[in-house]
């Protein structure tokens, strides 16, 4: 176990990097306030320990392989401009957030994982693929990404989003969706999502996509305004509809 503890709260100039370090069981960063560069923890056997202790800021983030550990401990919200999750047991993740637009969000392969929340209010890429069976992501504070894409989750909070160029929700296991903010969008794909019965969007996206989602009976555009549909816009709809 390493434990990065000392009497008064400090700043870890550089890089924190544990890589295939098979005797290592746990990871404490009791003082450590801010990573200038980046934390890697990768393919970690026999790490069940870590705490981010009052740790608040670091460059970014990547954890992968870390199939020993549940979570991380920490009562912090964590401000990175990148953070990769592949291939672990976590069944939550820390608070991650910041107003960075550079922001890239991978989290992938983790199939123990429930409920996610972020704390990002610009982001350039979210993706949150093949989790765990009930998983959940949250991004109340989010309000303008370039890129979202979401699958095999079982509920997607937005409700402070107001642009996204793309946003792919596709074979999650969500019941409704509604972005009541959302005034820009440029591509919507909205696909193979099996248990939704109803979608709802203020705005009609540029390109809009909505392929097999059996369960779907009622798709609403409205809010504030009109809702406007001109030559620009392209729509495929497609697979059983409801009624």
């Amino acid at each position: 176990m390493i434990d990065f503890g000392t009497s008064n709260s400090s700043v870890l100039e550089g890089d924190l990097i544990a890589s295939s370090v098979p005797q290592l069981s746990g990871l404490h960063l009791s003082s450590i306030t801010n990573i200038t560069g980046n934390w890697t923890l990768f393919n970690l056997s026999s790490l069940t320990s870590i705490s981010s202790g009052v740790l608040h800021s670091c460059a970014k983030v990547y954890f992968s392989t870390l199939l020993a550990v549940s979570q991380i401990e920490t009562s912090e919200v964590i401000e990175v401009t990148d953070v990769t999750v592949f291939n672990t047991s976590f069944t939550s993740l820390p608070l991650f957030g910041g107003n960075d637009f550079s922001s890239n969000v991978s989290i992938t392969n983790n199939n123990k994982l429930g409920d996610v929340a972020f704390d990002f209010q610009l982001l350039d890429t979210l993706i949150f693929e093949s989790n765990g069976n009930s998983s959940s992501l949250d991004l109340s504070s989010l309000s303008y990404a370039e890129t979202l894409r979401i699958t095999n989750s079982t509920s997607f909070t937005a409700q402070n989003l107001q642009a996204v160029e793309l946003l792919v929700l596709e074979g999650n296991e969500l019941t409704s969706f509604e972005a009541p903010g959302l005034s820009e969008c440029g591509s919507f794909l909205f696909s193979n999502n099996p248990n939704i019965t109803s979608l709802k969007l203020n705005y009609f996206p540029t390109n809009l996509s909505i392929v097999n989602n059996n369960a779907l009976q009622q798709v609403e555009f409205g809010g504030p305004g009109n809702v406007v549909f001109g030559k620009e816009h392209t729509v495929a709809l497609s697979g059983k509809f409801l009624r």
